[in-house]
């Protein structure tokens, strides 16, 4: 009997404090729903409507580099969606060949992993190479071996041109330039 109403007032108790807890992070969520909707409507009037808070000194200078820090991320974004896609298509091709179940998950993770930084197929596909060389089926591991250096080589060219095209410079530079980088 004991026991029973123990566990019923830590029951209870545990209820008490779920349920204010609750109307706590209810009454937090829609204070954030309202804040965000009201700076969502002030940006669609003005963009840099925050700037109102810096002085009047610096607006000028700063919104221009937010300006072009803008830009500039909407076109490295623009440029990894399309490498994305371009590495997407290139391991569903190869791992159709390879007659790899489920080619498009596995593609997609593994071009979702490139697009991450300090990530790249390398991590994915030289493990998998070398498992298929322990497991006695080298022509499988040579298979994605050519099929990581066809999509790196691909995929580095297409970047440089994509780039070059993007910061108007010529494609020799802009390779050179990731060449050196790397």
């Amino acid at each position: 009997v004991e026991k029973l109403q123990s566990f019923i007032r830590d029951l209870l108790v545990y209820t008490i404090n779920f349920i204010k807890n609750s109307f706590q992070s209810i009454f937090e969520f829609f204070i954030f729903i309202v804040t965000f909707y009201f700076a969502l409507m002030e940006s669609y009037k003005n963009r840099l409507w925050f700037f109102a808070y810096i002085p009047k000194a610096y607006r000028t200078t700063w919104a221009r580099y937010f300006q072009q820090g803008m830009e500039l991320i909407g076109r490295f974004i623009v440029v990894e969606m399309q490498l994305f896609t371009l590495t997407f298509i290139l391991l569903c091709i190869g791992f159709y060949f390879l007659k790899f179940e489920a080619f498009v998950i596995k593609a997609f993770l593994i071009a979702f992993a490139d697009c991450l930084p300090f990530l790249g197929i390398g991590i994915f596909l030289i493990p998998v190479s070398i498992y298929y060389f322990i497991v006695d089926e080298p022509m499988i591991g040579i298979a994605i071996l050519v099929l990581y250096f066809m999509v790196q080589m691909i995929r580095q060219l297409t970047e440089s041109m994509l780039w070059s095209h993007t910061l108007h410079l010529r494609m020799i530079h802009t390779f050179l330039i990731s060449a050196a980088s790397v």
